[in-house]
């Protein structure tokens, strides 16, 4: 187990506009809290994101978990009900096997952060120091109306 403070140190001084930590909603839920708790609401202000589904870090094994053994969390078919409604395009090559990333609940999970797109890198540089799986997995865009666009 491992503090945040670190992150939440370095997420402040890049600028951070939101923080989440991934937990029982999954990254997709509580990425869509963040976009409805906006300052002018994403859907409102015409916002959405972009996330990269190859650039979502996860634990050796947990795919395989899902696919190959059918193990899932008691939560799992709940937060892909209530939020799998947030994708604008769950047709896209590679979806169905990195699924369970969006939806499964997290008892610990990492955070999840809005800064701006110019500090980003530099930023998950300096996480990497402590957090080695670090990374930006999404970017925020116009015309979004408030969806999630998996890239």
């Amino acid at each position: 187990m491992r503090s945040n403070r670190a992150a939440g140190e370095a997420f402040l001084e890049a600028g951070a506009s939101a923080c989440t930590d991934v937990t029982g909603f999954g990254l997709l839920g509580h990425l869509g809290e963040m976009l409805d708790a906006a300052p002018a609401a994403a859907a409102a202000a015409g916002v959405g994101v972009e996330l990269e589904l190859g650039a979502l870090p996860y634990m050796e094994g947990a795919l395989e978990c899902h696919h190959d053994l059918g193990i899932t969390s008691s939560l799992y078919p709940s937060n892909l009900r209530q939020h799998q409604r947030r994708l604008t395009n769950p047709q896209v090559p590679g979806f169905e096997r990195l699924m369970p990333l969006l939806f499964d609940p997290q008892t610990c999970g990492g955070l999840l952060a809005a800064v701006p797109a110019e500090k980003a890198d530099a930023l998950v540089q300096r996480l990497r120091e402590h957090y080695p799986e670090a990374a930006v997995v999404g970017t925020v865009i116009s015309g979004g109306n408030g969806g999630v666009t998996l890239v």
